[in-house]
């Protein structure tokens, strides 16, 4: 399970990878440059991905029936129309039909089984004598919902009649196409009077949906119809998939790619004009559920059953009369433990191969049964769904590319409720979808409206404020948050800073700040309910009064549509309420839009270090409770990152709760936006041997190095922090034990104010010590090293006496050398050339080229399609690295050429005793060194590169079979700093 290939599958899907847990219900989507991370098996990257839990699904068959959630009632074979295409080929003449005292009786178990929703499927059910005492007698049960399947021509007739409580009952009226094709499947006129009879429905306050078979006789007409749907008033608009059967047993289905064109453009249309399409959203909880969330099979036969107009049960309404389907049984119950049952029980999407077989449950059983008599895994439209599927997880990742290598979506992200129970769901029959409001929210919000009037102890904030940040609040509101934390006070609000707080609830938070920020400051909260607002806003009355200044304002808004403009806050606080939000991603984008640069985010939340399992992650009440949304640490530092954030710190982490084993942890932790900082000096202490930042600077002891001075305040425990004239500004005393003066010290703010911006770690030119010129000796001597004093042979010192040796010079630019080509998908050596000497660790001059070249080499020749020898990257590096500084004079050697030789030798896997690979790797070189002979001037590693990497490109397609490229137009950017400039006579000046 610790292989990470063997536990995903990439499916490349347009263009884009997406990757598919092969063990339970998991996907994710990298950009490119994470992708390509994957692939090389980076160890470091694959930690960023959070596995679900449990690591593997394994079904477990309940022999406990569980509870009936729907009943269908199939109650007649009659219709009063005789369509073309009908599943039943019901007509006129059809007799079959339900006798009122059999559905009495089992109308009667099914409520007491827990079932509160009844659909009335036929046939035509409105021809049933009985049909309006049927629909009295369920809706006589208190609490229940009745859904009436009709080709919609009777509807007024019989209703007319009848009254009933118009919230409890729902139609859903067969609409298959516009004018000509609706009536040429249906008979002529009944499209007309379908619309007559859906605008009577909606004068008398019935809510009804259009059904609309895909056939391919009225596909093309489906962008009419979503404008039909709307214009008729109906909810929602249902694609039914046509079944070859029946009547239309001679008709085939329509091909999986028009079909998908099809569909994609009228989800776009209806999307466009505020029309739901059912099916997409059913597909949408089924692929953007909690982490780990499988869906295994089909409801029916599960928690829904059929009673056929036959007598008997069946596990849908399109399953009556298939007799190897019948559930025996002469009681529901009875049924839900026959074989047929149990046959549905015991399938599972693990026995099957499918790629996303675990989310999309392994198909619709009503078709796998009709296409191929099995209960799962031969639906013909699965294929359709499986595209549907992975096009709408790239819609929604697209507006979620990050900057450097990351994801732009995973499992998770973005929720939709879909019923799980212990993290375990089933797929919906096609006949009918429901929608509405998500469970979940629906919790949610009841919860937290209650919390808003009364006192719940299971989510009361445990913190308690200092009575000096309470005593302006009204008495009534100074102990009513809930949360985990105190963000507030982490976030050390400044005078007249602006600041946002999500979630403000009854506005305690807001309250504090509004004192801490002053009259100049703003304090902003945002709420989506209208009971915590209420109690904030009146708040605020006494708060402002109390201050003698009001600068308070509280909105009601989603946390994902912040009703504020850009750039127009200092600080974004939120106590407890991020897990609450629905779509992780577009939270996070949303906050960091409303930042202003260099502005922060400073949270307290629910966090856990291993995903939590798919039950509590299902389970809506949890979710009010701020367990069920709680991300992973690892998850959340990623999708900071991923969203723009820099400078994620950590700030407190203390026990919350522990539920059903597996504990939950209260997390501080600030983010910054970042903006054009200032730079400052610091050197690493040194718990370790080094310190790798997360802009890629890396701190090695004892060592001087430019970091932002925001970074250099947050790890000051580790670091010597230095001004402008290098005295240490974040410790007391010396070696003669005397404290330093008050006046003597400076914050770290000030000192950044000094700062000259974006300087290299290292000086990037001349003596990396104090920028002196060099001086090159024609002997050498022994001399120590200005940063580690180990002592070297050398002839190369600068004006002022100082030596740097090749290691301290090179130390850490060769790890830069590596991230960056690790990470580069580059083709262009000239390019990534650039690329790495923009770069602060990457001095003007020096042995660090030697070991660039064949590392630029190696991975254009990745990059480019090539096949790389095992760790070839780190030989290029270590091989390169092992030339001496200043090769060129002293070994009468450029180590440019050399670095092409090594870059070609890797790529040849030449040896001492590989004839041909060792002859050719020399004439490469040779090829480049002669190249830089002629010139007749000092060395000058830019030129010397730029030559070595001309040459080789023209001289990789014979030698490597891979075409490098060299393509970018390069002209030289260091002309000041060299003292020895070939001048005019350079090929790049």
């Amino acid at each position: 399970m610790n292989d990470f290939k063997a536990s995903w599958q990439k499916i490349a899907y347009k263009n884009r990878a997406i990757y598919v847990y092969e063990h339970g219900a998991d996907w994710f989507i990298p950009n490119a440059e994470a992708d390509f991370l994957l692939q090389q098996g980076d160890v470091h990257f694959q930690k960023r991905i959070a596995l679900p839990n449990p690591r593997v699904y394994r079904p477990k068959y309940e022999t406990k029936a569980p509870a009936l959630a729907e009943f269908w009632i199939h109650l007649t074979n009659r219709c009063n129309l005789t369509c073309k295409h009908c599943l039943f080929s019901s007509s006129p003449e059809e007799s079959d039909m339900l006798a009122f005292e059999t559905i009495q009786k089992h109308l009667q178990e099914a409520y007491a089984l827990g079932c509160r929703l009844f659909i009335v499927t036929g046939g035509e059910p409105l021809v049933h004598p009985r049909f309006l005492e049927l629909i009295e007698t369920i809706l006589n049960y208190e609490a229940t919902n009745v859904v009436v399947l009709t080709n919609g021509v009777l509807v007024q007739k019989v209703f007319s009649a009848a009254s009933y409580d118009s919230k409890r009952l729902l139609f859903q009226i067969s609409v298959d196409g516009l004018e000509a094709e609706h009536d040429a499947l249906r008979g002529k006129g009944t499209f007309a009077k379908v619309l007559r009879n859906a605008a009577w429905l909606r004068d008398n306050a019935y809510a009804f949906s259009f059904s609309f078979c895909v056939h391919p006789q009225n596909l093309h007409t489906l962008l009419g119809l979503i404008d039909t749907t709307k214009n008729a008033g109906a909810t929602h608009l249902h694609l039914l998939w046509y079944f070859v059967h029946g009547r239309g047993s001679d008709t085939p289905i329509v091909p999986t790619d028009v079909l998908l064109e099809a569909l994609l453009k009228a989800y776009m249309y209806a999307c466009e004009h505020g029309v739901t399409i059912d099916n997409f959203e059913a597909l949408k909880t089924q692929i953007f559920a909690p982490k780990g969330t499988v869906h295994d099979g089909s409801s029916s036969g599960r928690s829904s059953v059929a009673l056929g107009y036959d007598g008997r049960f069946y596990p849908s309404a399109a399953t009556v009369g298939e007799c190897e389907l019948v559930m025996r049984g002469d009681t529901i119950a009875e049924a839900l433990k026959s074989e047929t049952a149990e046959r549905i029980a015991r399938s599972s999407v693990v026995d099957l191969k499918t790629p996303l077989r675990f989310l999309l449950g392994g198909g619709d059983l009503d078709h796998s049964f009709n296409h191929a008599r099995t209960l799962m895994g031969d639906d013909p439209y699965e294929p359709l769904m499986r595209a549907l599927a992975m096009e709408m997880m790239l819609a929604e990742a697209a507006s979620y590319e990050p900057k450097k290598a990351g994801l732009c979506l995973e499992m998770g992200d973005i929720l939709y409720t879909c019923g799980a129970h212990e993290g375990v769901a089933h797929t919906h029959a096609n006949c009918m979808i429901a929608t509405g409001e998500s469970e979940s929210l629906r919790i949610v919000k009841a919860f937290y409206h209650d919390a808003a009037l009364e006192d719940k102890e299971d989510i009361l904030n445990p913190v308690c404020y200092d009575a000096a940040l309470l005593s302006h609040i009204p008495e009534a509101l100074r102990f009513r948050g809930y949360g985990c934390g105190s963000p507030i006070l982490e976030a050390d609000l400044k005078e007249g800073e602006t600041m946002l707080d999500l979630g403000s609830g009854r506005g305690v938070e807001c309250f504090i700040a509004s004192k801490l920020v002053g009259k100049n400051g703003r304090v902003i909260g945002v709420d989506m309910l209208p009971s915590m607002l209420r109690i904030a806003q009146e708040g605020a009355k006494a708060v402002a009064q109390n201050l003698g200044y009001d600068n308070l304002s509280f909105y009601q808004g989603y946390l994902e549509a912040l009703p504020l403009e850009d750039a127009s806050v200092d600080v974004v606080t939120s106590n407890c309420v991020l897990n609450l939000s629905t779509h992780k991603r577009k939270l996070f984008a949303q906050i960091f839009r409303v930042l202003k640069e260099g502005g922060r985010l400073v949270v307290s939340d629910v966090v856990c270090d291993e995903e939590a399992s798919a039950g509590i992650k299902n389970d809506a009440t949890l979710g009010g409770e701020c367990i069920a949304g709680a991300l992973s640490q690892t998850h959340l530092t990623g999708l900071l990152a991923e969203s723009g954030f820099t400078n994620v710190r950590l700030v407190k982490r203390f026990f919350y709760r522990e539920v059903q084993g597996h504990p939950f942890y209260s997390l501080s932790f600030e983010a910054y936006k970042p903006s054009h900082e200032t730079y400052v000096d610091v050197m690493y202490k040194g718990e370790g041997e080094r310190l790798i930042l997360e802009e890629g600077i890396v701190l090695y002891k004892g060592v001087k190095t430019k970091v932002r001075a925001r970074t250099a305040k947050a790890l000051q425990s580790v670091l010597f922090c230095f001004d402008a004239e290098g005295n240490i500004v974040n410790q007391e005393g010396g070696a003669c034990n005397c404290a330093l003066p008050p006046e003597s010290k400076r914050p770290l703010e000030s000192l950044a104010a000094e700062s000259f911006g974006l300087i290299a770690p290292k000086a990037a030119h001349d003596c990396m010590v104090c920028k002196a010129p060099l001086h090159y000796e024609t002997t050498e001597q022994e001399l120590a090293c200005h940063y580690c004093h180990s002592v070297h042979l050398s002839s190369v010192t600068c004006e002022n006496g100082h030596y740097v040796c090749d290691a301290c010079h090179a130390k850490d630019a060769l790890a830069v050398i590596e991230h960056l080509c690790r990470s580069s998908q580059e083709r262009d050596m000239l390019k990534l050339f650039k690329q790495i000497r923009a770069h602060p660790s990457i001095p003007k001059h020096g042995p660090e080229h030697h070991a660039m070249v064949p590392a630029i080499i190696v991975t254009a020749y990745r990059n480019s399609g090539g096949k790389l020898p095992e760790n070839a990257l780190k030989t290029a590096l270590s091989r390169g690295s092992s030339v001496i500084g200043g090769a060129c004079g002293f070994l009468g050697m450029c180590g440019a050429a050399a670095g092409v030789g090594i870059g070609f030798a890797i790529l040849l896997e030449a040896s001492p005793v590989a004839k041909t690979a060792r002859s050719q790797a020399q004439k490469v070189t040779h090829a480049v060194l002669g190249k830089i002979a002629e010139y007749e001037a000092a060395r000058c590693c830019n030129r010397e590169v730029w030559t070595a990497l001309t040459i080789a490109s023209s001289l990789s397609e014979n030698f490597l079979h891979v075409r490098l490229l060299a393509e970018e137009q390069t002209k030289c950017d260091q002309k000041k700093f060299n003292a020895y400039c070939y001048g005019k006579k350079c090929p790049i000046f």
